[in-house]
């Protein structure tokens, strides 16, 4: 498929660079979704216990193929494609011109392949003002939203690291392959010297604190004692076992440790929820998997897809494909683009882990409780009400006055003199926060989590995870996460809000 980009469709020159693999668009408004469900149903097979990550791959391979085979190319939203019929087969010619070109370079083919790619832009130019001339013919003048699509463009784009680090300056490289293995050793340092341990059957509880609500799982241990927090040395012996305890345990088929609700297997009703939680349109991780797609399974393959998320909360082990991450780096504001610091490392994950992830986090809250003055990545919370609770501190000082004995200036007795109180703030800004995390102090805090498959499983999900770093259509080696939390994870910034507080008490 012949490559381009938007800057190339209004050129005229060719392009000296390889060709790579283009960029898929795919209209979800007009997929057959019946034909999706017979064809995703038809491929998947019968789940096997014994090998975790066939399941996982095989879900992952029926759900690519079936939409790439009943999900046109085209636009996002509703409305008349814009890769037609006619756009593909003049892409098709001007791809298989280039190529003969390529293979034996005469006059007669570059000239070939010239008329082919004029018609193949000519025909796309037309199709992209179209679009915009329907758009803009559907919008009301009074409507703030108008002016801001126009405005969005018209503006200047942000120049792609692809652009800048292959370019003419003088911190520049040659490929896009080693300026991605450049900023992978940036993003990704083999600093820690111990390894990481994968957890498997008992986990021993640390002597850290931790500030867990078991009253939820545990009730009132007695008149006298209302157990609001759980502490590492706290007993185990007074908890209330769940009473429908077989149900939940053969809604997968699994055996479950059963001495705390939170190792019961998950059922259909969390994983229905998750998927309504998982947004459309966030970008796919290295294994292709859309939201879109996924929330549209037939009940087998939810059965399936369930299975093999309890397989993976029993056991504690994390299937490869969930421990995988795609890194972009996006240029952070109002720095050099030149330098490789400059860029902020987003992680593509699987869209299938974020959806164990949730219904993880949803078990997860059910005993900890965030900081009270923890006002980011919680719900019903905002970063502004950080704000004003600061400033109803400051004007709360200003207006009240203390009293200050002091000497006279006569040397005889003292007087007493108001002053207003002073509000001293300290602000933190940790370098590369979510990066910086050091595993082993989280996975000690993680141990006083109650119930052996939640703190198994989230101190598995920090070991053995890998990451490649993606520049233009180019990947670099994959290097070992060994710190930090991935940033593009559902769980990295609960995580971080639950290590946080280990600095107060240090």
């Amino acid at each position: 498929m012949l490559t381009f980009t938007l800057h190339q469709a209004f050129k005229d020159t060719i392009p000296s660079a390889p060709p790579s693999a283009p960029k898929f668009f795919y209209s979800w408004g007009k997929r057959k979704w019946d034909l999706f469900i017979k064809d995703f149903d038809a491929q998947l097979p019968a789940y096997d216990y014994k090998k975790q990550s066939t399941g996982i791959k095989a879900f992952t391979r029926a759900l690519i193929t079936s939409y790439r085979r009943h999900c046109p190319r085209g636009m996002h939203k509703d409305g008349p494609r814009l890769w037609d019929d006619t756009l593909m087969e003049a892409e098709r010619m001007a791809t298989d011109s280039k190529a003969r070109y390529l293979q034996l370079p005469t006059p007669d083919r570059e000239a070939e392949m010239q008329r082919t790619r004029s018609q193949f832009f000519l025909l796309l130019r037309e199709r992209l003002r179209n679009t915009y001339l329907r758009r803009i013919s559907k919008l009301n003048p009074g409507e703030p939203l108008a002016w801001k699509y126009i405005s969005g463009r018209k503006k200047a784009s942000l120049p792609s690291p692809t652009s800048i680090l292959l370019g003419d300056g003088q911190h520049t490289y040659k490929t896009a392959r080693r300026a991605a293995n450049a900023l992978n050793r940036i993003f990704l340092p083999y600093h820690p010297s111990h390894k990481a341990v994968m957890f498997s059957k008992g986990i021993n509880r640390q002597s850290a604190s931790l500030n867990i609500n078991a009253s939820f799982l545990f009730g009132q241990q007695n008149n006298n004692e209302s157990a609001a927090t759980f502490n590492s040395g706290s007993s185990l012996s007074s908890s209330s076992e769940p009473q429908d305890k077989n149900k939940a345990a053969t809604t997968s088929g699994l055996v479950a440790h059963l001495h705390s609700p939170l190792d019961a297997p998950f059922n259909r009703t969390e994983l229905l929820a998750a998927l309504r939680n998982t947004p459309y349109g966030k970008a796919p991780g290295p294994d292709e998997v859309y939201s879109e797609a996924l929330r549209h399974i037939s009940s087998k393959g939810l059965r399936f897809l369930l299975r093999c998320i309890n397989h993976s909360w029993t056991t504690g082990t994390i299937p490869v494909e969930w421990r995988r991450a795609t890194i972009v780096p996006l240029l952070k504001p109002g720095k050099s683009p030149e330098l490789l610091v400059s860029y902020r490392p987003i992680s593509l994950t699987s869209i299938v882990s974020k959806v164990a992830e949730k219904m993880v986090l949803k078990r997860l809250l059910w005993v900890w409780t965030p900081h009270p003055h923890q006002y980011a990545y919680r719900s019903m919370r905002t970063t502004t009400m950080q704000l004003a609770h600061l400033i109803h501190e400051v004007e709360h000082n200003r207006n009240h006055y203390f009293q200050v004995s002091l000497p006279k200036k006569s040397g005889i007795g003292n007087q007493l003199h108001y002053r207003p109180h002073r509000t001293l703030l300290v602000l933190v800004d940790f370098s590369k926060a979510f990066d910086s995390i050091d595993h082993r102090v989280l996975s000690r805090l993680l141990a006083n989590i109650p119930g052996v498959n939640c703190r198994r499983w989230l101190r598995n999900f920090l070991c053995g995870g890998y990451a490649k770093t993606r520049v233009g259509h180019r990947n670099s080696d994959r290097r070992p996460m060994l710190r930090g939390v991935p940033q593009g994870s559902v769980l990295g910034p609960y995580l971080f809000s639950l290590y946080v507080p280990h600095f107060s008490i240090c």
